[in-house]
């Protein structure tokens, strides 16, 4: 086992936890007993611990240089691998959105001091019983700390409470001290002692700050100005959202929903959240403003039909398979790497990450399970572990796409400029240059699609201080790692892996909205928007299918995201039905066609906008 596995399987198991408690939106109740089980055991097993080392360290005429043996060792790998028993702590905590409880100090700590200590096992010259000090002290912290959480888990009041803080950085000293002490007279602890220098100076830094530095507190203002005040009407009834919009799960794009611009949201709530029981719960909490008489569309008794039909029922089965053949092409693309092929290998990896994007996508619109603590997990793996990216910017700016798309002011996947533009008003940015060829860059510069958002991603994930993503991120490049031969098979595989990957996305991606109109001004009817700005292409085909991620039945996934991606076919006669009554698009091409209306657009709006800058020139 290499030294720093603890450390990424602590990154791992924290980030998914994190991710899907907070998915969950409400803590989780973990019996009392349980919690006073894990404390009982962790006290017993850190007593057992400091009273075996207590027989080596704590002699300190004979004890200093008594040569250890296997009990000894073996006392240290016990306490090495309580390490990882210490992982309950920040799980329960997270789980209980104690989230104030999870700060930089115990995510430091826990995370590192288990590398720290696998590799002095290791490697370490582990010949004196002075080499365990600073095991027998942590192990005595420990013994204390948990048999204090015992005892108040039972309800009974610890009076020496707030000695525990003072013991701690009592600990931290007399354990610098000592490595200093060791620095000087045992010479073979040279190194070790180094590290514990550096170690534990870091940890009194950060728990002095985390204890000790007072931080001012901006009292909230009690006054909401107008422009911050958010009505939204759905079924009948107009909720004050001023405040649930800081902390929508679909990002901001709530914002554009409130009743000045969209009379009814009812149709983009049952679109997005049409059977999630969270969503319906959170609804209830919103302060109630208005009430009106709410009037059923032919929208709603018609997604009304396919929920009795079942069509919305869950195909977990199929799903299974699916994602499964997903994660099997990605790691055959790692394989080919190991094994010396790394453009081969970046060939299959691109189709793989291509494919985990598309299993990602469904996740995301919680089309796998409908729960958000399941799929918003399954995402994540598939998102960030197999390809580094984030789900929560995906969800930011893919809802925003849903909710209006083709809209030049909201809608993220028009602003492809100053490279390429199909609309009249953002090709203006593109420079003549490069508007002379744009319809001939498309596809290459599809190339530099997901670099470009590579560093978009990471930036997102630190500028909304996501830490459990940056943790799946770092994983993800730690399993890269494992079949890293050499820097230019790497470098040649992850280029040509993203390099595919963005054509293949951004094709597949923008056939659907690319070859159809896009708008300038903010339409009312939820249909009518959608059925204007989006194509299917390659009919019920199942290999079209397959080959798009099911992303080919593009119009009947707008109306209804959250279908089973198996499901959404049989959905077609009915929404096509829906637009001939009211004499709305619906728009079926080939993949060529569609295509060539994407590839035509780019080329006219081009020669619009060229004639424009050669009349104004003259």
């Amino acid at each position: 086992m290499h030294h720093c596995t603890i450390f990424f399987a602590y990154v791992g198991i924290i980030s998914i936890t994190s991710i899907y408690s907070s998915a969950r939106r409400t803590p989780m109740r973990i019996p009392t007993y349980a919690i006073g089980t894990y404390n009982l055991v962790n006290a017993a097993v850190n007593f057992y611990v400091m009273m075996g080392l207590s027989e080596y360290v704590l002699n300190w005429h004979v004890g200093m240089h008594t040569m250890v043996d296997e009990r000894f060792r073996s006392l240290i790998y016990i306490h090495f691998l309580c390490k990882y028993l210490d992982f309950t702590d920040t799980i329960v905590m997270i789980l209980k959105h104690n989230w104030k409880q999870v700060h930089i100090l115990q995510l430091y700590h826990h995370a590192t001091i288990g590398v720290v200590w696998h590799w002095l096992y290791e490697t370490g010259p582990m010949t004196t019983s002075t080499w365990g000090f600073g095991a027998f002290a942590n192990a005595l912290i420990h013994f204390l700390m948990y048999l204090h959480y015992f005892v108040s888990s039972l309800g009974v009041h610890n009076p020496f409470k707030n000695l525990l803080t003072g013991l701690q950085m009592l600990q931290f000293a007399i354990c610098l001290v000592h490595a200093f002490v060791c620095i000087t007279l045992i010479p073979e602890l040279y190194y070790p002692s180094f590290v514990q220098v550096f170690y534990m100076s870091s940890m009194l830094a950060l728990f002095y700050s985390h204890v000790y530095k007072k931080k001012d507190v901006v009292a909230p203002s009690k006054h909401r100005s107008v422009k911050d005040t958010l009505r939204i009407h759905i079924n009948g009834r107009v909720y004050d959202a001023s405040d649930f919009k800081h902390t929508h799960p679909g990002g901001n794009i709530i914002e554009q929903f409130d009743v000045s611009r969209v009379p009814d949201s009812t149709d983009a709530f049952r679109t997005f959240h049409g059977h999630s029981l969270s969503a319906e719960k959170v609804l209830r909490t919103l302060p109630v403003v208005d009430s009106i008489d709410a009037i059923p569309t032919d929208l709603h008794r018609m997604v009304d039909v396919w929920r009795r039909a079942g069509l919305f029922n869950r195909r977990l089965g199929s799903f299974a398979v699916w994602a499964g053949t997903v994660l099997g092409i990605t790691l055959a693309g790692y394989a080919l790497l190991s094994y010396g092929h790394p453009v081969w290998g970046g060939i299959v990896v691109g189709v793989g990450w291509a494919h985990c994007g598309f299993v990602q996508h469904h996740a995301g619109h919680l089309a796998v399970s409908g729960e958000p603590r399941y799929d918003f997990v399954i995402a994540a793996f598939f998102e960030s572990v197999l390809k580094g990216g984030s789900n929560r910017w995906w969800r930011n700016r893919h809802n925003k796409h849903h909710a209006m798309p083709n809209s030049i002011d909201h809608d993220g996947d028009l602003r492809t400029t100053p490279f390429f533009a199909w609309d009249d008003i953002l090709v203006k940015k593109v420079p003549t240059v490069l508007l002379r060829v744009q319809h001939l860059l498309f596809v290459p510069m599809l190339a530099m699609y997901v670099p470009v958002f590579f560093v978009t991603t990471k930036l997102f994930v630190f500028r909304r201080r996501n830490w459990d993503e940056l943790g799946l991120i770092i994983l993800h490049f730690y399993f890269s790692s494992a079949f890293f031969t050499n820097w230019v098979d790497f470098m040649t595989f992850y280029w040509i892996g993203y390099a595919l990957q963005g054509v293949y996305l951004g094709i597949m991606f923008g056939v659907s909205h690319f070859s159809m109109p896009r708008v300038d001004n903010e339409a009312t009817d939820w249909m009518e928007w959608q059925l204007h700005t989006t194509c299917n292409w390659g009919g019920k085909s199942l290999i079209s299918a397959y080959v798009s991620g099911f992303l080919n039945v593009q119009i009947e996934h707008h109306i209804a995201p959250q279908m089973s991606v198996e499901m959404i076919q049989h959905i077609m006669d009915d929404v096509k039905t829906y637009a001939e009554a009211h004499h709305l698009p619906y728009t079926q091409l080939t993949f060529r066609q569609a295509f060539g209306k994407m590839i035509h657009g780019l080329k006219t709006t081009a020669d619009k906008e060229l004639a424009r800058r050669r009349t104004k020139a003259e």
